[in-house]
């Protein structure tokens, strides 16, 4: 089993930094601060109360909406990483950002206003290889690539703890090499993914800080 330590992997530093560039992904603090999750609701996600709720949700509204996908403006904010997941990378909206941290996605337009919808449940996107991987810490669903796109395989996530089974099933990568789950929080999980015949293993957290980009996991 492999303990997610963010070791360097099969890539050299040049290659690695270039990898990064071109994924977009989330280094550690490469995220905005999470607002809290107390006052009302806008699109189905919590945000901070009365005015400034209705300011993360015009704001995110409006970010999305300038990327071409006003109708994702009132839907929940889980149902807003769900959709940017499964853009195909050919298709991905020009200048928008967005990372997933351990409570909140947090939206960038393109020019610049920003905006963050907490999450009530963990976000862990999963993308497993075999010789090519990138550093990542907290999720861009229109940033990050992984090496296994469309690729159908085994996933199986248990409470490391307590052994209950979280996950298990069949999926299939989406165009952007990973495939996304909802977990509980504050748990310490074990991933396991089978695919092309061959299999890996990562044990993670779904803590506060924790990463939402699991980019360790090697199937040999």
């Amino acid at each position: 089993m492999t303990t997610l330590r963010r070791p360097f992997l099969l890539i050299a530093a040049p290659a690695l930094a270039a990898l990064l560039t071109l994924s977009a992904c989330a280094a550690p603090g490469g995220a905005a601060g999470s607002p809290t999750t107390q006052g009302a609701t806008a699109g189905g996600a919590q945000v901070p109360g009365g005015t400034e709720a209705r300011a993360a949700s015009g704001a995110a509204a409006a970010i999305l909406a300038a990327a071409g996908l006003s109708g994702l403006g009132s839907a929940p904010a889980e149902a807003v990483v769900e959709t940017l997941e499964a853009i195909p990378v050919s298709e991905r909206p020009a200048g928008l950002a967005a990372s997933v941290t351990s409570d909140a996605v947090q939206l960038t337009g393109a020019d610049g206003a920003q905006a963050s919808l907490p999450l009530e449940r963990f976000y862990l996107s999963v993308a497993p290889f075999t010789s090519t991987t990138h550093e990542c810490t907290f999720h861009a669903p229109v940033g990050c690539k992984g090496e296994l796109a469309d690729t159908e395989a085994s996933f199986t996530i248990t409470d490391a703890g307590t052994g209950e089974v979280l996950f298990s099933g069949t999926r299939r990568t989406a165009s952007n090499g990973f495939a996304g789950f909802w977990l509980p929080s504050d748990r310490t999980v074990t991933v396991v993914v089978q695919a092309r015949g061959k299999r890996g293993s990562v044990t993670t957290g779904t803590g506060a800080g924790d990463p939402t980009c699991l980019t360790t996991l090697r199937l040999s």
